[in-house]
């Protein structure tokens, strides 16, 4: 009878069976158990770890991870040098994150970045733990069915984001951020407005984060009331720097210094008022700097200004004249269209900035300006909209929040403010 056993199949069996593991922690307490399933691990380690993967993240969250594992430092020594128009980091990205080539990179990592793409994941998953426990208590003040537990497509956008924003922070050490560069345009390509508006958010979180592991008593409070500080400025600390661009790194750096903590308890246990608090929520402590320039050049903040005031009416008119957005009720794989707020939003218009631009600016009748009570009202509600995570929810958690929050109606970020006279401050 032993001659007639089947072991092909049981080899198979248990494959299916490690690959179904909730956790790399989990499987490798199975490997442990017994030596035929440690046996048929080592015959197909790369397929169950890469299956693991692809499940906590969707396919193309796993090829974004491989992106992320591949394109750093120590894979281009000597930076992002190259000739001509083709900057080799930007190009490995289109090709690790193509929908039909990339799953080809991932199965041809080498054991060392297989271990890497592992670690990675399981950063970007305590990463977005971390935000839902900053994000959802204050959710459930708003509304309390919309603090349930995270969705796999709210999950996989979070994940998505911070993924993206590993891969262009390591763009940025290799230079292929320097400004008025054909590699600087090339990078503006690789992404979609609302998909950069993740980043930015995504940015803004870890960057609080970081306040948290590396504290300084000059940063918190300037940070606390939304200063926005150059990189020259933040980027003084070494340690800093890696744990702000490295998921891995962030991970292994909060377990270090504060265990099993959230960032909701670390929020609670900071000794400033509640007003104090608010003003944190509210107040976005940073924008992704290489990513200010939004939708036009940046020489500098005046000329910004000059240059963006006067082509907004050509960005409305270009954006007026795009297909309209809609939304996707059963997307797969929530990384590929864009998410319901952002839709809702802008009433379907495909709005092609983001970040402190968010909000098209649009004149109530008989008004040659905004005042600058109606300024301030448009960009707290726009930061609070930001922290409170629209850009990462279903449908289903938008509508709530909305519903307590009248606010944000349908087509909010295309309607002239009220009047001076029918605004206030209060509670932004």
């Amino acid at each position: 009878m032993s001659g007639m056993y089947d072991t092909t199949g049981t080899a198979d069996v248990l494959l299916a069976i490690l690959s179904a593991s909730h956790s790399t922690g989990d499987l490798y307490s199975m490997v442990r158990s017994s030596r035929a399933v440690y046996d048929a691990f080592r015959s197909a380690k790369r397929t169950v770890l890469i299956s693991i993967v692809a499940r906590d993240l969707g396919w193309s969250g796993l090829r974004t991870a491989t992106a992320a594992t591949l394109i750093t430092p120590a894979t281009f020594p000597n930076g992002s040098r190259h000739e001509g128009d083709e900057n080799p980091a930007i190009k490995l990205y289109e090709s690790v994150v193509h929908e039909d080539r990339g799953l080809s990179f991932a199965r041809g990592l080498s054991e060392v970045e297989l271990a890497k793409l592992v670690r990675i994941n399981r950063g970007v998953q305590f990463v977005v733990d971390q935000y839902a426990a900053a994000r959802l208590p204050r959710l459930r003040e708003i509304h309390a069915d919309a603090a349930r537990e995270l969705s796999f497509r709210e999950r996989q956008r979070l994940a998505h984001s911070f993924l993206r924003h590993q891969v262009l922070a390591s763009m940025q050490s290799l230079g292929v951020m320097t400004q008025g560069t054909v590699a600087y345009e090339q990078l503006f390509d690789l992404f979609r407005p609302w998909e950069i508006q993740q980043i930015t958010d995504a940015h803004s979180f870890l960057r609080a984060m970081t306040l948290f592991v590396f504290p300084s008593c000059e940063r918190i409070p300037r940070s606390l009331w939304g200063v926005h500080l150059t990189g020259r400025e933040w980027w003084r600390d070494s340690d800093e720097h890696e744990a702000m661009d490295d998921l891995v790194v962030m991970h292994v750096r909060f377990l270090e210094k504060f265990g099993h903590k959230t960032m909701a308890d670390l929020e609670m246990e900071l000794d400033i008022s509640k007003r104090e608090r608010e003003a944190r929520r509210n107040m976005m402590p940073a924008s992704y700097n290489f990513l200010a320039a939004r939708s036009l050049p940046q020489a500098s903040s005046s000329q910004w200004a000059e240059q963006y005031w006067s082509l907004r009416g050509e960005i409305y008119h270009r954006e007026d004249a795009l297909p309209g957005l809609f939304a996707v009720e059963n997307d797969d794989d929530g990384n590929q269209s864009a998410p319901f707020a952002w839709i809702d939003g802008h009433r379907g218009i495909d709005c092609q900035r983001w970040g402190e631009d968010l909000f098209r600016v649009t004149l109530p009748p008989g008004q040659g300006n905004l005042t600058d009570l109606q300024i301030n009202w448009t960009r707290l509600i726009v930061r609070q909209w930001r922290w409170l995570g629209f850009m990462f929810w279903d449908r289903e958690r938008a509508e709530l929040l909305k519903s307590k929050l009248p606010e944000y109606a349908t087509g909010w970020l295309t309607r002239p403010p009220p009047c001076d006279d029918d605004l206030s401050l209060e509670g932004l």
